[in-house]
């Protein structure tokens, strides 16, 4: 039996000419990949007054084996749009 929990902060500030709904696919976009990859995850997403996002990710899983990574190619061309 394999059991293990997480948490996951990460920062953010988007490059310019990157709007919050762009941002906000690529959250989308990696929740839905969370979501089944079979871990228990709950997620809080804030963004501050100076324009920084704050992204805490918690996931436990409980089961055989070792978790299942996120699949990078269904994130990483988004992802891309919001890194400097």
């Amino acid at each position: 039996m394999h059991d293990e929990s997480r948490i996951e902060i990460a920062t953010y500030r988007l490059t310019e000419g990157t709007c919050n709904e762009d941002f906000q696919q690529v959250v989308d976009a990696v929740a839905a990949d969370l979501k089944n990859s079979g871990s228990a995850v709950g997620r809080r997403l804030f963004k501050g007054n100076d324009g920084v996002w704050v992204d805490i990710v918690s996931r436990h899983r409980t089961g055989p084996g070792p978790q299942r990574s996120l699949k990078k190619s269904s994130v990483f061309p988004m992802h891309k749009k919001c890194m400097p």
